[in-house]
């Protein structure tokens, strides 16, 4: 992994264990995310903060096995429109520390709202994107059936 930023972080959560934060570097690095025993496991890959930070690359993963397909999403899709703190920018902020090492996509507005959703059985594929307007106006158009 890469980026294009001296601020962006990958958290990495493995078997639904502890999430591990990973500062990622300008030039091309590799991180190991754990030492596994044999078998199927899970493994997350999170971006910790939005592009202005830096944009992340990540290049390749590498296992000691077989990488096999990913779970099933749900097939409805929800899709939460909104700005840098509907994406968790200042979620966990500590006073003082300006780095975005703090940010945690994990408790952002949508996401939230996706664990919520999926508690009441009421099953989604979350996505959260952060729109930046700049002092413009936006208009969204719902399409007409």
């Amino acid at each position: 992994a890469s980026s294009s930023g001296q601020h962006s972080y990958l958290e990495a959560v493995v078997d639904g264990g502890a999430p591990q934060r990973f500062k990622i570097g300008a030039e091309r690095g590799v991180y190991r995310l754990a030492d596994l025993r044999p078998g199927p496991h899970l493994v997350e890959i999170m971006h910790r903060a939005e592009t202005w930070h830096g944009v992340v690359t990540l290049a390749a993963i590498e296992v000691d096995g077989v990488l096999e397909a990913a779970p099933a999403l749900p097939q409805r899709r929800l899709l939460v429109l909104g700005d840098s703190v509907t994406c968790a920018e200042g979620a966990g902020a500590r006073i003082g520390k300006k780095d975005s090492s703090w940010t945690d996509p994990r408790h952002s507005y949508g996401m939230l709202l996706g664990e919520a959703l999926t508690l009441a059985n009421l099953l989604f594929a979350v996505a959260v994107i952060a729109v930046v307007a700049l002092g413009r106006r936006m208009r969204i158009a719902r399409p007409s059936r």
